[in-house]
């Protein structure tokens, strides 16, 4: 009762995402968990938990994710709900690794809307709710984090292996964390060299899955890490920019993190640094944001590689404790709960923002995207009605998997890509983010029906 009663903070907030959560039972693979999860997933599912390497065009390698829920699937079936409810233990992990961050730097009489605040971040529930790998990175990043605090390195251990088998991101982000503990032991005191032999102990499980990783790429593809020839889907995407690139590159990436409301923490951010400047950054949060920061700009603005906002949600995390903390130092106490109940209001409203079509939007980065899974529903009952074949239908990601890889149904259906010569149909959602001509040349076609919620919308055209 004791632990209840202190840790009700933590209790309040999971009972909420609880909620919340069982208004998303019904929605499904969506966007790039999609190619991450329920492709491979289905693979292991169908061929065996072992059946490897993938097939080469899936253009991914196993990790963490794709055989959990593949063995979840082995014992309980493959279904949504099912799918759903073995992602609540990590769910409720992160939560509760994430409230121990916020109560190692935030004083108990805020720490319940500090906590709040932290996780009303829309790219945090959403990734956090929905079927995404980022759950799972997330998961163990923070755990990962604490346990550098507390100096519990066998469990560090264990952490920092599980995050480096969440995909290449999960293991860059591992090697950034590890580099954070070098920094942590050698500024307790120890030597560089003694700092150096703890890491190397503690990195070796997350090496032996780096060195795994590449030779599986070497065995099975021909290439070590990434595969930028023409031959591959996403060569493209892995080739070194040019200066013009560079500079966009840049400049989405400062998009990336005022979006969403998140403009308004920088606000009060730089406000609290310029009036209070020692009390608005803590010394550790900054060194792990700064180490973390560097390496996720070595595998974003190089690259042709387009890059999202759930890239960055550790960053979003680790910067939102800095602020509350910053806020509950700075303020009375009065003040200070204020400002953190309004950024709080000011973060969950980006579930409603919904961008010009002609501007790409990261979907999977709000609850914004809910309402295409009923539009989904409608529009496919709308061309079976018709009797129209889904190889006569063009469609643009992320339409273009198969149903059952989609909603786990037992329909094999595929829609075809946007070809205005063999397409007959086409199905034009602003889910797509399409580019400015393509919609320019849908736009031109016989418009059939549309389905619009919430700002979301599909149309169905016939091509002339």
């Amino acid at each position: 009762m004791n632990w209840l009663k202190e840790n009700k903070s933590f209790l309040v907030v999971s009972a909420i995402f609880l909620i919340v959560k069982f208004f998303l039972l019904n929605t499904y693979f969506f966007w790039d968990s999609l190619v991450i999860i329920s492709r491979p997933a289905t693979y292991l599912y169908d061929n065996g938990l072992f059946s490897l390497p993938f097939p080469v065009e899936f253009g991914v390698a196993p990790n963490f994710p794709q055989f959990y829920t593949a063995l979840m699937w082995k014992i309980f079936g493959r279904t949504l709900l099912v799918s759903h409810l073995c992602y609540l233990p990590f769910v409720f992990f992160l939560l509760f690794q994430t409230y121990i961050l916020c109560k190692r730097f935030v004083g108990r009489e805020f720490l319940f809307l500090a906590f709040l605040f932290v996780v009303s971040d829309a790219t945090f529930l959403t990734q956090t709710l929905g079927l995404y790998a980022d759950l799972f990175l997330m998961t163990f990043a923070v755990w990962s984090i604490n346990n550098i605090l507390r100096s519990r390195r066998l469990l560090l251990t264990v952490s920092l292996f599980l995050l480096s088998t969440v995909g290449e991101r999960g293991m860059l982000v591992a090697v950034a964390l590890t580099l954070l503990f070098l920094v942590v032991e050698y500024r307790n005191g120890l030597t560089f060299w003694s700092s150096l032999r703890n890491t190397i102990l503690i990195f070796s499980p997350t090496l032996l899955c780096l060195v795994s990783f590449v030779v599986y790429q070497k065995i099975t593809t021909g290439y070590l890490l990434l595969d930028n020839s023409d031959n591959s889907d996403w060569g493209e995407h892995w080739r070194l920019v040019d200066f013009q690139y560079f500079v966009k590159n840049i400049l989405v990436l400062g998009f990336r993190f005022v979006e969403y409301g998140r403009i308004f923490l920088w606000i009060a951010f730089i406000y609290l640094f310029i009036k209070f400047k020692k009390n608005a950054v803590e010394p550790f949060l900054l060194i792990a944001y700064s180490i973390v920061l560097g390496f996720l700009l070595l595998a974003t603005l190089p690259w042709y590689n387009p890059f999202g906002m759930r890239y960055f949600l550790l960053l979003y995390l680790l910067f939102s404790i800095n602020l509350a903390r910053s806020i509950t130092l700075v303020s009375s106490q009065k003040k200070a709960k204020a400002l953190l109940l309004i950024l709080t209001i000011v973060l969950s409203s980006c579930h409603f923002f919904i961008y010009p079509e002609r501007l790409a939007q990261s979907w999977d980065s709000s609850l914004a995207h809910t309402p295409y899974f009923e539009l989904r529903k409608k529009t496919i009952f709308f061309i079976k009605e018709n009797n129209i074949p889904f190889s006569e239908v063009g469609v643009s990601f992320p339409l273009t998997e198969k149903c059952s890889l989609t909603d786990l149904s037992n329909e094999n259906q595929q829609f075809d890509t946007y070809n205005f010569v063999r397409n007959k149909w086409i199905i034009y959602t602003n889910i797509g983010n399409v580019d400015s001509p393509s919609i320019d040349s849908i736009r031109q076609q016989i418009l059939v029906q549309r389905f619009e919620k919430n700002g979301v919308f599909f149309e169905i055209y016939k091509i002339k």
